[in-house]
């Protein structure tokens, strides 16, 4: 079976780092970027303290960075998913840490600490070697078991490659001066 790609993002070069986004050309990746980070934690249901989504913004732009100076970490921070018809697909990864609260029937509150499992898919285009373009972003849920889970990613992965399909005519909007 042969090796998986190494992603740019860990081979010790210089990136270019952009975003596709279908509606128009992205002027600060890293910005619209860390935005829709923090809109992927928001999730109905989940209350998060202004301090805590800050860290985890300040989280997202630190591996993207690390990603754009190629020293990303192979698998720990960067993987590859998928391939397209032409490209790679890669995620990078995130273990946020948080706090969790339940409470029971008689209104006791426990907290817990967890990791919310984060990702963003992007590919590596041929004609741009020396750049990576994200697609989507997400948290991983983790369901009861593999199976769901492994379900649940590849429909986010899903949404990412539509969005590689869709960018293709218009090769995703990159403009370099």
């Amino acid at each position: 079976m042969p090796l998986p790609p190494v992603s740019r993002c860990s081979k010790k070069q210089t990136l270019d780092f952009a975003w596709y986004s279908p509606d128009d050309s992205v002027s600060d990746p890293l910005e619209f970027g860390a935005r829709r980070f923090v809109a992927a934690l928001k999730q109905p249901g989940r209350l998060w303290e202004p301090r805590a989504l800050a860290m985890a913004r300040s989280e997202y732009k630190s591996l993207v960075k690390k990603a754009a100076r190629g020293v990303a970490k192979p698998v720990e921070h960067v993987k590859a998913i998928r391939d397209t018809d032409e490209e790679h697909m890669f995620e990078l990864r995130w273990a946020i840490p948080t706090i969790g609260m339940e409470v029971n029937d008689c209104g006791d509150v426990t907290k817990y600490q967890e990791l919310w499992h984060m990702r963003q898919y992007h590919f590596e285009p041929e004609l741009y070697p020396t750049t990576f373009v994200a697609l989507h972003i997400h948290h991983k849920e983790i369901a009861a078991d593999d199976a769901e889970t492994e379900f649940l990613q590849d429909r986010e992965i899903g949404r990412a490659l539509d969005l590689y399909d869709d960018g293709v005519d218009s090769e995703w909007n990159l403009r370099f001066a």
